[in-house]
């Protein structure tokens, strides 16, 4: 009877234990899936922000090469009315 008892108090000690590990783990879990939810919602701001630099990259260098053609254009209207003035004056 008391060998019974003393595997009846380890097999509740062992419940114990593991219904401790058990809860812990759980916490561990909702700890880190908490931490990962916080985590995705920074990405998904980084990510729009890289989204919306992109669009701000291309609609930059369009311009970009707008300008250029139009500097470009610029120049050769000047050396036109350079070249015709130069003309002129002989």
């Amino acid at each position: 009877m008391r060998a019974l008892a003393v595997v009846l108090a380890l097999a509740l000690a062992a419940l114990g234990w593991q219904s401790w590990r058990l809860n812990n783990a759980s916490h561990t879990i909702e700890t880190q899936g908490a931490a990962l939810k916080s985590k995705t919602q920074e990405l998904t701001k980084k990510n729009s922000q890289l989204i919306g630099l992109s669009i701000l990259t291309e609609t930059n260098s369009r311009e970009q090469t707008r300008l250029y053609a139009a500097a470009e254009q610029t120049t050769a209207l000047l050396r036109s009315r350079q070249r015709r003035d130069r003309g002129t004056e002989t």
